[in-house]
Order: structure tokens, then C-alpha cells, then sequence
């Protein structure tokens, strides 16, 4: 067992990578390159390598990052924070705070008991409805990171329901479907995931175009989110589900009615939605739709 020593809460080794870069930016700068040019290549070399060693926790190298920039002026201000005033920064952020919201107010164990009721017996039709559930969800919420972390314990949960081992093959394809379900075919869901919001903000910027949920959802959906959706539960049915067999081991689950915080949330998700499928009408763009 190794032991590690910190210098006011930091791992010396991400002082001497960071000492290594700023002496590499010092003797490259107006020699090799120009100086503006080491000091930017420093700071991302040193950034990367944080990053990949993970020597000091993530969220801190990314701010280190913005920190350094701004201080060494790599670039104007207003340049190196633009991300933050793109629409896709503020469609994560809503994400997460939703999904965290689903959680806290316990709508996420209430849907579980609720989709435990609605699937089918056999495997098959568990794993299929499992899948479409993750899929409807993307329209529910607008970052894939914040509906996985919300799926999981839903899912968990389902399983409990269904009176299945955790080590069972079949529930481990039920976890999958719902994860899988929820990524995969957003794609073609315009803010259900990060790539998306990420070039719907680049694209935002560059061309002062956006890009419309609507027209987005009618041009990719049918291909890339029931085409794949059903390619998707044949190979789940395939790996994970048994030829013919049933679940029969189903817990009953007795819930008290929604609380007001429930019914709020409920409200809001729906507002959103209508919102989103809408925004070709009112043209309020997606991001602001999830913030408010």
C-alpha cells in the first residue's frame, strides 16, 4: 500500500505537471512558437494530463483550466466563458436538476411501481416495454447523463418488483434495456443528449441559426429512434430473454397517493414537453424551455 503526501490538499505530482508545462510554455514561448500559442498549448497539455491521471477530482482541473486561461490571456474573457452562454450548457444543467428533481420528490419509485403494473408476463414483452419506457423518457428530460442517473434506481427497483436475483441474466438485460433504451435512439430527440445540445450550440453560434425540436424530431425520428428502438429489443430479446418464459414472482406495492410536490413536478414535466414538441410556434428554444 502505497502512502500519498498532499501539499495543501493537492498531490504533488499535479505540481509538477503543472511546473512542467509552464516551464515547457516558458522556453518555447517567442522561440519555438509564439509565446501566446505555448502558453495555450501549456495550459491544455497540463489540463489533458490532469484529466487522464485524474490526480486531482475532474470538476477542479476544469476549473483550473478556465482559471489559467483567463489569467494568462490566452484569449479574450468573453471568449473562453462563451460556452457558458450557449443554450447546450444550460440544456445539461436543466437535465441534471430535472432527473435530481424525479428523484427527491420519489416520482422515480412511483414510476417503477407503475411500469411493473403495465409490462407484460413474458420476458420479451418486459424487455420491450422496459426499452420504450427509456425512450419516452428522453422526451421527458433533456440530458441522457441526467436520465441514466435517474433510470437506475427505477430500475432497480422494477427488478425488486419483478422478484428477480440481481445476478440473474435477464436482470441484467432489464437494466440494459432501460439504460440503453434512453440513450441510444436519443439521437434523434433534438436536446435528449449532450452531443446534441453541443452542436446545436456550436451551430447556434457560428451561423445565429437554431435548430428547431420539432423539424429535428420529424426528419431523424422515424430512422434513428423507432427503427432503432425495435432493432434495439430484438438483440435485448435475443441475449437476455428466455424462449417463451414468464415472470410470476411479481410483488404487489401499495403507494399513497401523489404528494404536492409529485403533482407539481408532474405539472412542470408536462409544461415542458408541450413546450418542447411546440417550439416551432412560440419559438422559445429548448434550453430556456428546461431551465425555466
Amino acid at each position: 500500500m502505497t502512502t500519498r503526501f498532499f501539499v495543501f490538499g493537492i498531490d504533488p505530482r499535479a505540481l509538477v505537471m503543472a511546473a512542467i508545462a509552464g516551464t515547457a510554455a516558458f522556453v518555447l514561448g517567442g522561440d519555438v512558437i509564439p509565446a501566446p500559442q505555448a502558453k495555450a498549448a501549456a495550459i491544455i497539455v497540463a489540463t489533458i494530463g490532469l484529466w487522464a491521471t485524474g490526480l486531482i477530482p475532474e470538476a477542479l482541473t476544469a476549473l483550473g483550466f478556465f482559471a489559467a486561461a483567463i489569467l494568462f490571456k490566452v484569449a479574450p474573457t468573453e471568449t473562453i466563458l462563451s460556452g457558458l452562454i450557449s443554450s447546450a450548457f444550460w440544456m445539461i444543467f436543466s437535465g441534471i436538476v430535472i432527473g435530481m428533481a424525479i428523484k427527491a420528490t420519489g416520482l422515480s419509485a412511483r414510476i417503477a411501481d407503475l411500469l411493473a403494473a403495465l409490462l407484460g408476463k413474458s420476458q420479451a414483452s418486459i424487455l420491450a416495454g422496459v426499452t420504450v419506457f427509456g425512450v419516452v423518457l428522453a422526451f421527458l428530460m433533456p440530458s441522457a447523463m441526467g436520465r441514466v442517473v435517474l433510470i437506475v434506481p427505477v430500475l432497480a427497483d422494477l427488478v425488486a418488483r419483478l422478484g428477480l436475483a440481481k445476478e440473474d441474466k435477464f436482470s441484467s438485460g432489464v437494466m440494459l434495456a432501460g439504460i440503453l433504451g434512453t440513450s441510444l435512439p436519443s439521437t434523434a430527440i433534438y436536446p435528449a443528449n449532450i452531443p446534441n445540445n453541443v452542436m446545436g450550440g456550436i451551430f447556434e453560434n457560428l451561423f445565429h441559426q437554431r435548430i428547431s425540436y420539432s423539424d429535428y424530431l420529424i426528419d431523424y425520428f422515424p430512422l434513428f429512434g423507432i427503427a432503432k428502438t425495435a432493432l434495439l429489443i430484438l438483440v435485448l430479446i435475443h441475449f437476455h430473454g428466455g424462449k417463451g418464459e414468464g415472470v410470476a414472482n411479481r410483488k404487489a406495492s401499495h403507494r399513497p397517493p401523489l404528494a404536492p410536490a409529485e403533482r407539481r413536478l408532474v405539472v412542470y414535466l408536462g409544461a415542458a414537453m408541450a413546450l418542447w414538441m411546440t417550439d416551432a410556434i412560440h419559438g422559445i428554444p429548448p434550453a430556456w424551455v428546461g431551465l425555466l
